[in-house]
């Protein structure tokens, strides 16, 4: 049987999902009534679901939008984010759009390994996530 090359780019994509999947679950459970006192993620322990929203503001390296092409005398609107979740190899990313108001409403992820182009990383259900995870981000007045 030949032996089959991990890709740790896809490791690293399927992980960054499963975990925000496993925070928005502890951020439930921990809103309702009789949920636990705490949750476990990442071998720490959440009490409530604020302190679980502020460890999602820690996991990106950097927030970024950009905008449209338009008129030179208008003020530049954001249209496009960029969430970096993770550099070098391998590099991961979540991109979207922006709606008139900076509030995501597509959300996809890319993955990047040494000397590979920028690709997209699909699994059924992960847009959903990509953009509850994306929704948690400022990403300027609209």
């Amino acid at each position: 049987m030949p032996k089959t090359e991990t890709n740790h780019a896809i490791e690293n994509a399927k992980a960054h999902i499963e975990n925000m999947r496993e925070i928005f679950a502890g951020i439930a459970a921990l809103e309702d009534e009789e949920g636990p006192e705490s949750v476990m993620i990442d071998h720490e322990a959440f009490p409530d679901a604020d302190a679980l929203r502020e460890r999602i503001q820690e996991i990106p390296l950097s927030v970024m939008v950009r905008s449209d092409w338009q008129d030179p005398n208008e003020c530049l609107n954001a249209a496009e984010f960029e969430i970096l979740l993770s550099t070098g190899g391998p590099a991961l990313r979540i991109c979207g759009d922006l709606d008139e108001h900076r509030q995501p409403t597509r959300a996809c992820m890319q993955w990047q390994d040494w000397g590979t182009p920028w690709t997209d990383y699909f699994e059924p259900g992960c847009g959903d996530t990509l953009l509850e995870f994306a929704s948690h981000f400022y990403f300027g007045e609209g």
